[in-house]
């Protein structure tokens, strides 16, 4: 078991995505350590790890509307297993696709997101991809419209 403030040598930092070079040296990271360890690495005491932590499945939106499932499965199986894939089907207004992606651990989808949100483009031009946690459908019932 990995001592109280350490997390046996990750090198990830922390899962909120700051930019500190060790685990735990975030100063204040309620979100644990990237690498899914339970030592709890830089963590506020009696803070709660992030949902995020233990989801596996992503929203990926802003893609091009003729997007295929082999693409977009090359893409993301860079970071992981890619466990199934879905395409929305329909226009959007905006012309653009969006789909779901799973993975198998949640350190996978951790590694997607901060790696591709905002900053890859499927095709050069057409803007960057969303990659972001998919909602829960429990926690739609429960949001309110601004409208």
């Amino acid at each position: 078991m990995p001592l109280a403030g350490s997390c046996a040598g990750c090198m990830a930092g922390c899962a909120s995505g700051c930019a500190a070079p060790v685990a735990g040296s975030c100063g204040g990271c309620v979100a644990g350590c990237a690498s899914g360890c339970a030592a709890g690495v830089g963590m506020i005491p009696g803070a709660v790890p992030t949902v995020h932590h233990q989801k596996t499945k992503l929203f990926v939106g802003n893609l091009p509307a003729d997007i295929t499932a082999e693409v977009l499965a090359l893409v993301f199986r860079t970071y992981g297993t890619v466990t199934n894939t879905h395409i929305m089907a329909g226009k959007s207004k905006s012309g653009q696709s969006c789909a779901f992606v799973e993975y198998m651990t949640p350190l996978e989808a951790e590694t997607a997101v901060l790696t591709l949100h905002e900053k890859y483009e499927i095709r050069p031009g057409d803007g960057s991809i969303i990659v972001k946690y998919a909602d829960n459908k429990s926690s739609n019932v429960a949001r309110v419209s601004p409208y």
